[in-house]
């Protein structure tokens, strides 16, 4: 199997060949241009790792909704399927988590709005876990309309990972939020067998 790594490793001229700059100089010149006509077929011909970027947005609709905390508030568990490459080049491994972002429409006067996004690994057979460390997920203190102020204790998802949404403190009136949460996508060059 031959990966981009190994292709640009091989062409590379060999270190010993810098003594023929001086003694034979057009050898070096061409032993050189070879390689670095080899070594721009190959960024040609292999595309360059791409950075892919991940969005996922949670919508809570309606003040005051959940009228207090609650687990699960969503009527749905985001699955996390990671793409395919339709060139089959890369192969997607995993979500790397960057940012989170809560926003709302409607603000709140009374109380800091706060949610967790809770993660169950390998296809939801483990228990759900926060993706955050403590006192560093998602909240909207009063008059503020957008934050992102999280700090991960789960910065990596993988395929088939259940996302869930509890919300963990509300505000009466604050109504319309947003969450989403950001990242990129990791991926491997596939080799060429």
């Amino acid at each position: 199997m031959i990966s981009k790594a190994k292709l640009v490793n091989q062409i590379k001229p060999d270190s010993n060949i810098s003594e023929l700059q001086s003694t034979h100089p057009k050898l070096y010149r061409a032993i050189k241009n070879i390689g670095d006509a080899s070594q721009s077929l190959i960024n040609n011909v292999f595309p360059p790792t791409p950075v892919v970027p991940f969005e996922v947005r949670f919508l809570i609709e309606g003040a005051g909704n959940p009228a207090g905390p609650a687990n699960d508030v969503l009527n749905f568990h985001y699955h996390v399927i990671l793409p395919v490459d339709a060139n089959k080049y890369w192969k997607y491994e995993n979500i790397n988590l960057t940012a989170c972002y809560i926003t709302a429409q409607v603000l709140g006067t009374t109380s800091t709005y706060s949610v967790d996004i809770k993660v169950s690994q390998q296809k939801g057979t483990t228990s759900f876990k926060s993706l955050f460390k403590p006192g560093f997920n998602p909240m909207l203190p009063t008059g503020v309309i957008s934050t992102h102020n999280v700090t991960f204790a789960i910065a990596s998802l993988f395929q088939d990972d259940l996302l869930r949404l509890d919300v963990l403190a509300t505000d009466p009136i604050m109504a319309g939020i947003e969450i989403v949460l950001i990242g990129n996508y990791s991926l491997s060059e596939v080799f060429i067998p």
